[in-house]
């Protein structure tokens, strides 16, 4: 990524190490442009532009860095899962995040607000036990519900693909119970005991995103409130902040390889039998409850 960034900032006389420093603090941080281009010795307009070359640049090496795991690694992350939670074949747990941003341009502005009266978009994520992110969907408004932004996800339809039969990941109830996604009981007041344990091994499993965002926000804290406007600016930005989550838990980015790129459908929400899907993940949620409670 250096030489990449080196050579598209050649008219910046600014080292290449103190563009970084000054890029990371703005990643790492709420401070204003102007506190960390004084910080850095360098005028507003100049670390604008050095964010931007380096937030692109980050982004168009995402997917080395976020990506799907392999089998053997599947059989990794479904160990981790399963000797924490006790909840066979997970392969990631998926929730979604809201990121909170100034008012959009534009005059549908309003579909941001979500429930928290807040304007935001929101972040779907899918991550492994150690908190690395397998698989991100940015940029859908703060007004649209989980089950939705699931669908419209390129994951919704990947999910057959990614997955073997005993595999799945795990959501809360907000998300559509399928042969490839395992959600709680709904509680009703009425769980069996054998629900109410099969839910308590799922929420163990699932609570680990619920941490990976904690930690995104709290190492990328720019990511609490962007003032940005700009959707396109919104996407990347968290795009990068995700990159550099990853980066950050490997301790090195050489970890990762680049695979064949495979073609990428367009998100949209796509013909799918949900109501058989539906059924499907019901009979499964059913037998892995008949084996969590007699084990």
């Amino acid at each position: 990524m250096a030489p990449h960034i080196s050579k598209t900032n050649r008219p910046v006389k600014v080292p290449l190490d103190i563009q970084l420093l000054g890029f990371i603090w703005i990643m790492a941080t709420p401070d204003c442009y102007r506190s960390v281009a004084e910080r850095f010795q360098m005028n507003r307009g100049t670390l604008h532009k050095i964010y931007r070359t380096i937030v692109s640049s980050i982004v168009s090496e995402a997917h080395r860095y976020i990506q799907w795991p392999t089998n053997l690694k599947k059989d990794e992350i479904k160990d981790e899962f399963l000797v924490a939670s006790g909840y066979p074949g997970i392969v990631g747990a998926i929730d979604g995040c809201y990121i909170q941003i100034k008012q959009p341009r534009g005059d549908k502005h309003y579909r941001y607000i979500n429930r928290k009266k807040d304007y935001a978009v929101i972040i779907q994520g899918v991550c492994a036990y150690n908190k690395k992110l397998l698989d991100v969907h940015i940029g859908e408004v703060g007004s649209m519900h989980d089950a939705r932004v699931f669908r419209r996800s390129e994951l919704s339809n990947s999910l057959p693909r990614l997955l073997g039969p005993d595999e799945h990941i795990v959501g809360d109830s907000a998300y559509p119970i399928s042969p490839h996604m395992m959600v709680p009981y709904k509680d009703n007041g009425v769980l069996t005991a054998k629900q109410k344990s099969h839910n308590n091994k799922l929420s163990k499993g699932r609570v680990k995103i619920e941490n990976t965002w904690a930690q995104l926000k709290g190492k990328w804290r720019r990511l609490k409130y962007l003032d940005m406007d700009r959707m396109d600016y919104v996407v990347d930005h968290i795009c990068a902040s995700c990159v550099l989550h990853n980066v950050a838990l490997d301790g090195s980015d050489d970890e990762y390889e680049v695979e064949e790129n495979e073609e990428i459908d367009v998100f949209e929400e796509r013909d799918v039998d949900f109501e058989r899907m539906k059924r499907e993940g019901q009979v499964k949620r059913d037998m892995l409850a008949d084996l969590l409670y007699s084990n």
